[in-house]
């Protein structure tokens, strides 16, 4: 059975043929236009007209509270925005949305890091953090969808300000954006590449950066302690590396406490496609074939 997969972003869509088997198999990929839901509903509709698919699924940014099937999103400009509603009246199939951390996470159940996991979670470390939740083979949701927001639990008591006007938020310590302030405005690439090439600054950098990253995952694994937290988002770009300086962090952190947490940490396999091939299998979740 095939799905459509749509990953929503400010700056570009990008569409995928999905088969519920073997994974994606071809993409689309055109401009986005931020505030005008309707008429995002409308193209995407035509272009999965001829895709032949069971159901469609959706990711975005922002909250989709499944109670009310709304949508906010502020890089899109959607404020309680319908887009099931819209998507389901134009394409004429049955519609899942989600946020994007959670497609992430199930494009990683499908064939990548947390495959064949009963528990973990999927944290996404980019511009902020965000993340998923898998319990018992499934998506947790919370009260309405809304939850998993490890970037803004506090990682230290009365520390800097974050966007979201609380203080000592993880992501304002160990996102990309973190990163960078800490290495004087270089980009997370430049700081590893700097650092493997033997930049003594930026390799003292990143120690401080594994350092809150670090802090971070141990309240992770003291509430959840996962089978697997797979590690997405653009500075999983950074390979193993970054993943060898998250567990010397974590045991530092945990003082040598390797009995409580038998799990692991992963990179993330899917990047770009994430958003796409995840959408596809939540919605796959969602509307099972008969």
């Amino acid at each position: 059975m095939r799905y459509a997969g749509v990953d929503i972003g400010g700056t570009n869509i990008k569409i995928g043929l999905v088969d519920s088997e073997t994974g994606l198999l071809e993409t689309v990929t055109f401009p986005s236009f931020p505030g005008d839901a309707e008429k995002l509903a409308e193209e995407i509709a035509l272009c999965v007209r001829d895709m032949n698919v069971r159901a469609i699924g959706v990711g975005t940014a922002g909250s989709v509270h499944l109670d009310t099937e709304l949508v906010y999103a502020s890089n899109l400009k959607w404020w309680g925005v319908p887009f099931r509603k819209y998507l389901e009246e134009k394409s004429g199939l049955p519609v899942w949305v989600d946020n994007d951390a959670q497609c992430a996470m199930m494009a990683e159940v499908f064939d990548g890091a947390l495959q064949g996991v009963k528990n973990g979670i999927y944290l996404t470390i980019g511009t902020g953090i965000g993340g998923a939740i898998l319990i018992n083979g499934s998506p947790w949701r919370a009260s309405n969808n809304v939850g998993a927001e490890f970037g803004h639990m506090v990682i230290h008591g009365d520390g800097e300000v974050c966007p979201c006007k609380r203080r000592g938020c993880f992501e304002r310590y160990a996102s990309a954006s973190a990163l960078s302030r800490m290495a004087d405005g270089l980009t997370a690439r430049e700081v590893f590449d700097g650092a493997k090439k033997g930049n003594v600054h930026l390799q003292s950098v990143l120690e401080k950066y594994y350092h809150e990253l670090g802090i971070g995952m141990v309240s992770i694994v003291s509430i959840f302690n996962p089978d697997v937290i797979a590690i997405g988002g653009g500075v999983s770009a950074a390979g193993e590396v970054l993943l060898r300086g998250v567990e010397r962090a974590f045991d530092e952190q945990m003082s040598g406490r390797k009995d409580f947490f038998k799990g692991q940490f992963r990179l993330a396999k899917h990047l770009n496609s994430a958003g796409m091939l995840g959408a596809a299998m939540l919605a796959k979740y969602h509307f099972t074939e008969e």
